[in-house]
């Protein structure tokens, strides 16, 4: 019976990673014929998703692939978002020196092209590594710039990218009154713009914030809102980070059984 079910799992992620490729495949086209510049980079954005971050490879893939198409299109733009996606899926797999360079090829491209939305796309995914490594300040000085020219730029979802991660960092950092204040303008964006996308994030942050600042009522509510967010998603990376917060909030509770419970619940 286990062995049955093995497989099914097997072949439903199989499937569900066939279909991702044949949906990028098509986006990358539609993509390439796009002649309006904002257009182009709105379609861009929205080849990061969630789930992708489930899968290094696929990741460097797409990149790979619209490095190729930008090649043939002479697009600048579309080479800036391909070393971005490069440099993001090698910091997935734990490479990060070939991940910065790929995202310092992608910041010195998108500069060359003058859009602002883009080029917050760029210093936003570069941000994440010096966040992974415990480089809060640095992290923070570069999503700051990220978001400085997100709001210069025409598209709103990406101006969301970079207050959502500072909302993060912040609070690693134990700016507790800044992560509040972040990410409450994270969570209006998203509510102006109906994407969704980084709502698990925000609700996630906005838990931890008030978990530090002793409301643990108010804590609840929000990693519930986290958990209904991710329900049914491939959120791997998301949920071991909601369960590491859920972890450190009921030990600062002293709730040692739900913090054991919650720390056993990370996935590899």
């Amino acid at each position: 019976m286990k062995k049955i079910i093995a497989v099914f799992c097997f072949i439903a992620g199989m499937k569900t990673v066939f279909a991702q490729k044949l949906n990028v495949d098509s986006s990358i086209q539609v993509i390439a014929v796009e002649k309006d510049d904002d257009k182009k980079v709105e379609l861009l954005a929205g080849l990061h998703t969630n789930e992708f971050n489930n899968s290094p490879n696929l990741v460097i893939e797409i990149g790979l692939k619209l490095l190729k198409q930008s090649q043939v299109d002479k697009s600048i733009i579309e080479a800036s978002a391909a070393y971005s996606m490069l440099g993001h899926g090698y910091r997935l797999m734990g490479n990060n020196i070939k991940g910065l360079e790929y995202h310092h090829k992608a910041i010195s491209l998108a500069e060359k092209t003058g859009n602002f939305s883009l080029l917050a796309m760029a210093e936003n995914q570069l941000a994440h590594i010096y966040k992974d490594r415990g480089e809060n300040e640095k992290a923070i000085k570069i999503y700051l710039s990220s978001s400085n020219h997100a709001e210069k730029g025409k598209n709103e979802v990406v101006k969301i990218w970079p207050l959502s991660n500072l909302g993060t960092v912040y609070l690693l950092n134990n700016n507790v009154d800044s992560a509040l204040i972040i990410s409450q303008r994270a969570y209006e964006y998203i509510i102006r713009t109906k994407n969704n996308r980084l709502l698990f994030l925000t609700f996630l942050n906005l838990a931890a914030i008030q978990s530090k600042m002793g409301n643990a009522p108010l804590a609840i509510t929000y990693f519930d809102m986290a958990k209904k967010e991710a329900a049914g998603k491939s959120y791997t990376r998301y949920l071991n980070l909601l369960y590491t917060f859920m972890a450190e909030h009921y030990k600062s509770t002293g709730q040692t059984d739900s913090c054991a419970l919650y720390s056993k619940k990370k996935q590899s």
